[in-house]
């Protein structure tokens, strides 16, 4: 827009906070001491008394002697555009306050899991064993008996102590590469015999993914490998890796009896909010297909670049 009323009128609908700046800078202009564009911005009364964010840009022209006789230029209206700047912040500080709200998420609940793995599993394994050491202690006739059960004891104790370390930092990630650790991961289901697993994947999936992708897909691996053991009464298990245009896509589907997800949402199991609180954090969409008596499908949709910045 234009404004084409006389200096003064001009300078009293600059909002009053803005006003010095703005004729400070524009008095360097007309009186010589700088050169070349002008630019400000600033807010300016409109005729109904609210203020618009306006943009000025001009150019002064000069005599034969180098100075000012006139200064011409525009007044542009950005309102709607800064509105939208403002909105576009929000949304962007909005969305940072979710991730790092998500790796809080994360690492209270393993911190929660690993509490309770060590108090119903090494705990009472210890607590046995210092039965077994007691009983030795107090009846020759046992002794030897209580001591190897003790020494039992204490190793499962190791052993489990050994599985939740191997869980927090396994180290064929860093060692073997994704698709390895995954295959190892399958062939221990197997050994299970609990249900049986398979594995399919495309090509390049390890040089398509950053480090800290490939820990976040193993580790929600992990945890949908447990739902589906712990809950699902499954027999068949298919975890899957796919490479597509923008995203890397990854798939776990069970044969299992499936839940209803209303219900499931309301119970806010540490399984699913451990799964969505790692997606979250490198902006990867869930979805979770499932009924009662459908099984349970869950597929994540990590976005794709080359250039992308991973979360630290």
């Amino acid at each position: 827009m234009f404004y084409t009323g006389s200096s003064l009128n001009w300078e009293n609908k600059i909002h009053p906070d803005d006003q010095d700046r703005v004729l400070k800078l524009i008095n360097k202009y007309t009186s010589g001491e700088k050169k070349g564009l002008y630019k400000a911005e600033y807010r300016f009364r409109k005729a109904d008394g609210t203020y618009a964010n306006v943009v000025d840009k001009g150019y002064c022209l000069y005599n034969e002697e180098g100075k000012v006789i006139r200064m011409i230029g525009s007044t542009e209206d950005m309102t709607e555009r800064k509105l939208l700047e403002e909105k576009l912040l929000q949304q962007e500080i909005h969305k940072q306050q979710q991730i790092a709200q998500a790796v809080v998420d994360v690492q209270e609940n393993e911190r929660a899991e690993i509490g309770k793995e060590l108090h119903d599993n090494v705990n009472q394994l210890l607590t046995t064993a210092k039965l077994f050491l007691e009983l030795a202690r107090n009846d020759a006739s046992m002794q030897e008996s209580m001591l190897k059960k003790s020494s039992d004891t204490i190793m499962n104790a190791i052993n489990e102590i050994r599985k939740i370390s191997r869980s927090l930092m396994p180290a064929s990630i860093s060692d073997l590469g994704l698709i390895s650790s995954i295959n190892d991961l399958v062939d221990n289901i197997n050994l299970s015999r609990q249900l049986l697993a398979e594995f399919k994947y495309d090509r390049n999936i390890e040089k398509r993914l950053k480090a800290k992708e490939k820990l976040m897909f193993f580790r929600i691996i992990q945890e949908q490998v447990n739902n589906s053991l712990k809950h699902a009464e499954a027999s068949h298990l298919l975890i899957s890796i796919s490479n597509h245009r923008k995203t890397t896509r990854l798939e776990i589907k069970d044969n299992g009896k499936g839940f209803d997800q209303d219900q499931a949402r309301k119970k806010e199991g540490i399984g699913m909010l451990n799964i969505m609180s790692r997606a979250a954090i490198f902006n990867a969409k869930v979805e979770i297909i499932t009924a009662p008596g459908k099984g349970c499908h869950l597929v994540i949709d990590l976005p794709y670049s080359s250039k992308k910045t991973i979360p630290e």
